[in-house]
């Protein structure tokens, strides 16, 4: 996958079938608990999980990237006001 930005990472989402995954970073974007979201989505910390096709964990982890990129040094209480 080239690299995308964060509008063209969720419309992937949306357009293979992961659109609650894309509604719930939209909700989060910017906020800390975005960070731990992801996190859980691209760790396999359970038996139960198949784990994500290639593309889709690429637009995951590009959007990881770009909110830590967006968001890292900034202390969250500034954020969120």
């Amino acid at each position: 996958m080239k690299t995308i930005s964060k509008e063209e990472a969720l419309n992937y989402l949306e357009t293979f079938g992961f659109s609650r995954i894309s509604k719930r970073i939209t909700l989060l974007w910017g906020y800390p608990e975005l960070d731990l979201y992801l996190t859980d989505l691209l760790i396999m910390n359970r038996e139960d999980r198949e784990g994500f096709p290639d593309d889709i964990f690429s637009a995951i982890l590009r959007l990881h990237n770009l909110h830590t990129d967006a968001y890292i040094g900034i202390p969250w209480a500034d954020v969120t006001k």
